[in-house]
């Protein structure tokens, strides 16, 4: 198992090594707010003691208020995450776990003023070709639906409320104003 876990990171700091470089040839402008962005990213980020084993993982992520769950968009395994710790955290804090069912979902790849259109599609009044021209899922967001799909409809079998957290910030600071943005809503 861990001769597959550092081949697993391996591939994972390659292809990191890849989208480092292809931003490099991004505007100027753009590499320079990048790079902005993970230095403090890197800041925030950059202790930690070991690996947690995924029992670690769940019991923090129960205890917690809220989780944040970052993902490389084009590696499919990334939003595999964040569903399965959805998974496994609707069961602890369910009627077995003896928790409140508390759970709620983010989602940055959808636009806030899309909010309408998701809470239709996660209630049924929209289908799923509908919903993602509504959303103009190709357009704003552009990573595949296959990878992304399966956490909404999560979200729609367990009766999950979902938050759309992006926005189209744009302009000098729009990592920052787009975080920003997520943040207002999340506090509400």
């Amino acid at each position: 198992m861990d001769e597959v876990r550092r081949e697993l990171m391996a591939i994972q700091r390659r292809l990191v090594k890849r989208a480092r470089a292809q931003l490099g040839v991004a505007a100027p402008r753009e590499r320079a707010e990048m790079r902005s962005y993970h230095e403090a990213l890197r800041r925030a980020t950059r202790r930690f003691d070991r690996l947690s084993s995924r029992s670690e993982l769940l019991e923090a992520a129960a205890a917690s208020r809220v989780i944040f769950v970052g993902d490389f968009h084009t590696l499919r395994q990334a939003q595999r995450l964040p569903l399965r710790l959805l998974e496994q955290l609707g069961a602890a804090v369910g009627p077995a776990g003896g928790g409140s069912p508390t759970l709620a979902l983010g989602a940055e790849m959808l636009l806030s003023r899309h909010q309408r259109a998701l809470d239709r599609y996660l209630h049924g009044g929209l289908s799923e070709p509908d919903f993602l021209d509504a959303v103009h899922w190709e357009r704003t967001w552009g990573f595949s639906w296959t990878s992304y799909g399966p956490l909404l409809d999560h979200a729609r079998r367990a009766s999950l409320p979902v938050l759309a957290l992006n926005s189209r910030a744009t302009g000098p600071n729009r990592l920052e104003r787009r975080d920003r943005h997520a943040g207002e809503l999340l506090a509400r």
